[in-house]
């Protein structure tokens, strides 16, 4: 079984999720779940756009799922948040950044329409010191884009620097798409918190908040795990 048949073979997120659900449920005591959508910092740490949005996307069905029981139960509080974020995503390049506010929806998605797997999966199809044209037609046929001789030559500049993958996604994402990185490490800003139920937080909260909040809700004193010696 090659990793594309491993991958599809593999159970999503929401469809753990989903299981996970249905059996903690039953303890009348409650539960406590925890999921993460793990993958969605290292499409962040590659700068791959196209990842990036489909784990959004499984993340965002994952949530939905929780949401949908969180209503039914009436007693279950949500909490959504990430640790941090990962590469700085924007809307917005060097290349794009004069008209990048009039470019409609459709345009902004249309590149990532034709990217069916991540640069990993892409750059594991290349031959071991891969040519232009094996770097070209690998390029079309996976993420439906047509590389310019300026777009490999770009490429070959920036695997010196960078690494043959990282230099084919900065070199599509510069020419082929609006969208722009800052890095591939984490990022300092603030992130958001999203969340539902009896108890649930709101405003503007410290991260190291978030676990007494959720012992709060789960009557749990915490002070009872921290060392005092």
């Amino acid at each position: 079984m090659n990793l594309h048949e491993q991958a599809l073979a593999e159970p999503s997120l929401s469809e753990m999720t989903s299981k996970a659900l249905d059996i903690l449920s039953q303890d009348r005591d409650g539960f406590f779940l925890m999921v993460e959508g793990s993958q969605v910092d290292w499409a962040g740490h590659s700068n791959d756009v196209a990842y990036h949005l489909q784990d959004f996307l499984e993340f965002d069905d994952t949530v939905r799922l929780a949401m949908d029981f969180a209503r039914r139960d009436g007693q279950t509080m949500v909490v959504v948040l990430p640790d941090h974020n990962t590469g700085a995503l924007a809307l917005g390049n060097w290349a794009s950044s004069g008209n990048y506010t009039s470019t409609s929806l459709e345009k902004v998605i249309e590149p990532l329409q034709g990217m069916q797997v991540t640069a990993d999966f892409l750059n594991a199809q290349l031959p071991d010191a891969p040519s232009d044209q094996d770097i070209r037609a690998t390029v079309e046929k996976y993420w439906n884009i047509q590389l310019s001789d300026d777009d490999l030559a770009a490429i070959r500049d920036e695997q010196a620097i960078r690494g043959l993958q990282r230099a084919i996604i900065k070199v599509v994402n510069d020419n082929h798409t609006i969208f722009g990185w800052t890095t591939h490490g984490h990022s300092g800003e603030d992130v958001p918190l999203w969340s539902f139920g009896p108890g649930a937080p709101t405003g503007y909260v410290d991260n190291a908040e978030i676990g007494q909040i959720i012992g709060q809700a789960m009557r749990l004193d915490l002070s009872l795990t921290t060392p005092t010696d």
